[in-house]
């Protein structure tokens, strides 16, 4: 037995220095940095938004965040994107491209808060937690309606309530129009200035500023 332990060793020896010298352990954890403002540019409802997480900016989802970015940096490139898990998500109509591209037109206004993490070859991550507000563009109308009744906007239906009730009306002298379900009449607009009758004409000194309008029908009866 004594004779054989020095060979033990030996072959353990030579053993533990051809692993040493190869590429067959796995490379140590990469650090990622990676940086994102807490609050986002402002998005409008039904206006395209751009917003690129790797910088310089990309434009296209189809290029890539790669070792030219200098936002992430580190790790082993290139970097994909995606969101934490159980920290929000971003707005209807917006979506988070791998590359960090956030891109769409978002359908409702509010805010929202979400965390999103750049993560490298290796998997190695880091992650930011931010915030983007989305709001009425200029020109934007919001329709309420009160009763039993449908709105749309003419010349062109930018607004078609219900289902469209919030949209931005692209015609320069726009028209809300007012029409009763059965049973029910148009009585009144609120919110809406200068509005008498059932065609309500908008001007664009009206449009300057968002506009929360309530169409009020009431009940006749069968």
């Amino acid at each position: 037995m004594k004779l054989y332990l020095p060979l033990l060793l030996l072959s353990a020896a030579v053993l533990l220095s051809g692993c040493a010298g190869s590429n067959q352990f796995p490379r140590p954890p990469s650090n990622v940095s990676f940086n994102a403002p807490a609050q986002l540019p402002d998005a409008y409802v039904d206006v395209a938004y751009s917003y690129s997480f790797c910088q310089p900016p990309l434009t296209s989802a189809s290029q890539l965040c790669d070792k030219d970015a200098t936002n992430p940096v580190g790790g082993h490139p290139p970097y994909h994107f995606q969101l934490d898990s159980g920290v929000g998500f971003q707005p209807f109509g917006l979506s988070l491209n791998q590359n960090g591209l956030l891109a769409g037109a978002p359908t409702i206004e509010g805010s929202r808060t979400f965390r999103v993490c750049a993560v490298d070859l290796d998997a190695s991550q880091a992650c930011q937690t931010v915030a983007i507000d989305v709001k009425q563009a200029p020109g934007g109308v919001s329709v309420e309606i009160i009763g039993e009744g449908r709105v749309y906007s003419s010349p062109t239906r930018d607004i078609d309530c219900p289902p469209k009730c919030s949209g931005t009306l692209s015609d320069e002298f726009p028209f809300l129009n007012a029409r009763a379900a059965d049973g029910w009449f148009f009585s009144d607009w609120e919110g809406a200035p200068g509005c008498f009758t059932d065609s309500c004409p908008l001007t664009p000194k009206d449009l300057r500023e968002p506009l929360n309008i309530k169409a009020i029908f009431e009940y006749v009866g069968e």
